[in-house]
């Protein structure tokens, strides 16, 4: 019921962003998968290159592994790394150390 509420309140191209979302969002493929399901979703809402091939165990295999970003999950400076080596231009920012 609230996510109904809050999708309601939208304006017309939050619901579209939404839409998009759903439609690119896949559930984990593991347990442990939350950064490589979040980086996927992610490439692929935003269209970047090379998203049609991503997938959640290639980057896993391919990217957190030979990297080292995987520890007890994935901290923020590694999530930042990890989507820089997909291709993303991040800014890290941690609102706690504002």
């Amino acid at each position: 019921p609230e996510g109904r509420r809050l999708e309601a309140s939208m304006p017309p191209a939050g619901r579209r962003a939404l839409a998009r979302w759903r439609g690119v969002w896949e559930p984990q493929q593991h347990g442990a998968f939350c950064a490589p399901a979040s980086a996927v979703a992610a490439l692929r809402f935003l269209g970047l290159p090379g998203a049609e091939g991503a997938t959640q165990w290639r980057v896993h295999d391919e990217v957190l592994v030979p990297h080292g970003l995987l520890t007890r999950g994935v901290s923020l400076a590694a999530g930042a790394r990890l989507l820089r080596l997909l291709g993303f231009d991040v800014e890290e920012r941690c609102l706690y150390d504002e």
